[in-house]
């Protein structure tokens, strides 16, 4: 059989798209094995923490979320950055805290004059953080977050060890869909493995806690959304780790349509996809410890994957073409070999689509949806298209619901 450069080169940019992911998931499954990664037992009592809660038209949820943080049993100051909501967020919000006058050591209100987004809210925070609101721990959660039960105190142990810069808590994310069970866990066990390596690159910004004096409001692109994971980078690179600990987490409600769960994912697609732009020089440099190997995998993951998918599905339509209008140099073999080709396409597809609980199958139709994302991602920013200043999704917000953790 005589193989044609056209398949040939196919064959190299399919390999050289999926083949990093097989491989990364065999040596990673190795890391938790291999090194240690423990929770200290105790906080260190002097360090004063502040919580940061940026706010935009939440007027559903803010008196949730403030109980939810006043039942943690920290000892913590609120600063609460509202992005010029136009509801009563900050009338409920307000109200809620007159009646609770005990339940924070201090509170400061940033209001907004103009919504800008949130990386601009978090880096406004950051600016009365190294000023006039001064904390050595900063813990950054969203209003439609619920934390578990001592999820703070948890994390705040964390700070004993010197190394640790940032953590994160995992989602436990309530969602309608199989497809986005099996994406999240997927790429969870890969943040925890990469924790206990080095560092992993993606936060949640949902519950996530730093070292005050790592971060600085420079750390952070206002033209950019994914504030989490520029944060978790900005630590990181100053020498120190960022992880998450598996078993702290929160819940919240992942959207349910195609269309929300569309916009979700293009826009944090998109933002992450920024920050690794931003921190490409991390490939190459000799002074980042084993946090080179994540950052490489992620960049090829969100970055170089999604355009290798497309010229590999552009070389094998341009084969498509060639046998149409020259013949094929081995017919049946490429007979068979398109027609597997349109069958597995189709397939990735329709899965897209169709609600099927074959894990294997769905996990495909998952990756093969978030490559269509992330493409969208890379082809708005070449067009000089950002997401993050973003419409707010409101299913989520559409039911009252009680987390049970």
């Amino acid at each position: 059989m005589r193989l044609h450069p056209p398949l040939i080169l196919e064959a190299v940019f399919f390999l050289w798209c999926t083949m990093p992911f097989l491989l990364y998931e065999i040596r990673s499954r190795q890391w938790k094995k291999k090194f240690v990664l423990q929770r200290p037992q105790s906080i260190v009592k002097e360090q004063s923490l502040v919580l940061l809660l940026p706010v935009w038209n939440e007027e559903r949820l803010i008196e949730r979320k403030l109980n939810d943080l006043a039942s943690q049993g920290v000892r913590a100051s609120l600063l609460l950055i509202d992005s010029a909501s136009t509801d009563r967020t900050l009338v409920k919000a307000q109200d809620w805290l007159k009646r609770h006058p005990q339940a924070f050591t201090q509170v400061k209100i940033v209001t907004m004059s103009k919504r800008l987004g949130k990386s601009s809210a978090v880096q406004l925070a950051l600016k009365h953080i190294q000023t006039d609101f001064k904390h050595d721990i900063v813990c950054m959660t969203d209003a439609d977050a619920t934390l578990e039960n001592d999820a703070l105190k948890r994390m705040m142990a964390w700070f004993s060890e010197k190394q640790i810069g940032a953590v994160g808590a995992l989602p436990n994310r309530q969602s309608q869909r199989r497809d986005e069970e099996l994406h999240r866990t997927f790429w969870d066990e890969w943040r925890v493995r990469e924790s206990y390596l080095d560092s992993t690159p993606f936060l949640e910004g949902s519950c996530m806690m730093w070292r005050s004096e790592l971060v600085f409001p420079d750390d952070i692109r206002t033209q950019s959304n994914a504030d989490d994971t520029q944060i978790a980078l900005a630590v990181r690179t100053k020498g120190y780790r960022a992880i998450v600990d598996e078993e702290i987490h929160f819940s919240d409600i992942a959207p349910w349509s195609r269309s929300e769960q569309s916009k979700q994912k293009i826009r944090r697609g998109q933002g992450l996809q920024r920050a690794l732009l931003r921190y490409r020089p991390v490939m190459i440099s000799n002074n980042i410890g084993e946090f080179r190997k994540v950052f490489r995998m992620q960049f090829h993951a969100l970055i170089l994957a999604p355009l290798l998918i497309v010229l590999t599905i552009s070389v094998m339509l341009v084969r498509w073409v060639q046998y149409f209008l020259f013949g094929t140099p081995t017919p049946i073999f490429d007979t068979v070999l398109t027609m597997v080709e349109i069958l597995f396409l189709s397939g990735l597809i329709l899965i897209r689509y169709l609600k099927t609980n074959i894990p294997i199958v769905t996990l495909a139709g998952a990756w093969f949806s978030s490559m269509l994302f992330l493409q969208r991602g890379l082809f708005d920013i070449v067009r000089g298209k950002s997401h993050h200043m973003w419409d707010q999704l409101s299913e989520p917000r559409m039911l009252d619901v009680e987390f049970d953790l």
